[in-house]
């Protein structure tokens, strides 16, 4: 006897089997996707710093080394090359050269850093002639700017391309990344030829003119070393525009001078590897790099910020002094 079909629901064999997508599974797969592109968007961000960041110091060494050159070639420690930004004989030491950081040449006398420019006609130059003056602004810190990074003018119009720009009828530049100099010797008598010092090369990223030393050659705040681990200064900002925690903080660098009291010890550049800072203001407990001592006799010291530096290496470095060819 044959089988009594079983009576059908009208509905196609699919149609039964399968479920459709309901609006609850819709937006939990939509807040998925969200947090997921959140996440790659915010690793986009973080790539694209690091990224930058590491073009940066991966320019610290290129740089450095440029920097170390020119000093060489330019004349910076050659005597008979260097003069004041009023002119007249080398400055006694420790010299710093600050073209960029401090045009006019201006730094603290209590830093006991005497600034120091070249001749205008270099170690050739025949003293007390004109070429034996100082060099001319912007002349003075070409060579102490990366020359990479064009300085352009918009054009006037849509269909120009940008002009480069001119100071003094010199092509401008960026200077996104620059460098200063420090030539020191543990003496207290003038520089002498044939001598040894020692040359501290000072790479900057993105600094302003004129903000070494802040502001623009004026003692900031009473800035200074008072113990061998405490960082003080007066009530007031340090850096103009600048919170106090953006300056002083790990990876910071300080120029530590001498003062009258200890002009035997050479003014040192040192990089912070802890700055915590007082909840009062006006102080902080830091750690110097290398965990420099000092002696209490020599308390306290004046410290400058280098808000914009980002590396500081020294070179030994033998004086010369004029030679035949000098002339």
């Amino acid at each position: 006897m044959p089988a009594t079909p079983k009576p059908s629901s009208g509905l196609p064999r699919d149609r039964v089997s399968r479920r459709g997508i309901t609006l609850l599974e819709v937006l939990i797969s939509i807040g998925i996707l969200a947090i997921g592109l959140t996440c790659v968007l915010g690793l986009i961000v973080a790539g694209r710093a690091s990224a930058a960041r590491s073009i940066v110091y991966d320019q610290i060494g290129t740089v450095t080394e440029n920097a170390r050159a020119d000093a060489l070639t330019l004349g910076l420690t050659r005597l008979d090359a260097l003069t004041g930004p009023t002119g007249g004989d080398c400055p006694p030491p420790p010299l710093i050269f600050d073209p960029i950081g401090s045009a006019s040449g201006v730094w603290p006398a209590a830093s006991g850093l005497h600034p120091a420019v070249l001749r205008a006609g270099g170690a050739l130059c025949v003293p007390d002639t004109p070429s034996a003056r100082p060099r001319s602004w912007p002349s003075a810190g070409y060579a102490f700017e990366t020359r990479d990074d064009l300085a352009t003018a918009a054009p006037e119009r849509d269909d120009q391309l940008p002009r480069n720009r001119f100071t003094a009828g010199v092509r401008a530049f960026q200077g996104r990344t620059t460098w200063l100099a420090l030539l020191t010797h543990p003496f207290t008598t003038p520089f002498e030829p044939s001598q040894q010092a020692t040359l501290t090369i000072v790479v900057c990223h993105k600094r302003e003119p004129g903000v070494m030393p802040p502001p623009a050659g004026v003692l900031p705040a009473d800035l200074k070393l008072t113990a061998a681990d405490r960082l003080e200064w007066s009530t007031g900002t340090l850096v103009a525009g600048r919170a106090d925690k953006e300056v002083v903080k790990v990876g910071g660098w300080l120029l530590l001078a001498g003062t009258t009291t200890d002009p035997v010890i050479p003014p040192k550049v040192h990089r912070l590897v802890q700055a915590d800072l007082d909840r009062a203001g006006g102080g902080a407990t830091v750690a110097l790099e290398g965990n420099p001592r000092f002696d209490v006799t020599t308390l306290p010291r004046n410290a400058y910020l280098l808000p914009d530096a980002i590396s500081a290496t020294e070179y030994t470095v033998t004086l010369q002094g004029a030679d035949e060819y000098a002339r």
